[in-house]
């Protein structure tokens, strides 16, 4: 989902780590994509914000992740 864009994936992998406008324009765009996470964890957020621009981790069809205390997920609306 996130091959062609020059953003990081995280440590695992898994998510296209995006600040938020460029997630959900992304998002939006791409039809792997089902939408995005905001994570509220402070350490995160300083590994991952770039210029003050809060960043997303968007998920594909088919993934699993485990819901938490510090993430929030949003569908993307079809």
């Amino acid at each position: 989902m996130c091959n062609n864009h020059p953003q990081s994936l995280d440590n695992k992998d898994l998510h296209c780590i995006l600040p938020i406008a460029d997630g959900i324009t992304h998002c939006n765009s791409d039809d792997q994509c089902e939408g995005f996470i905001i994570e509220t964890d402070n350490n995160w957020q300083k590994k991952y914000t770039n210029n003050g621009m809060q960043a997303v981790k968007l998920f594909g069809k088919g993934a699993t992740y485990t819901p938490s205390e510090t993430s929030r997920t949003f569908n993307k609306q079809q």
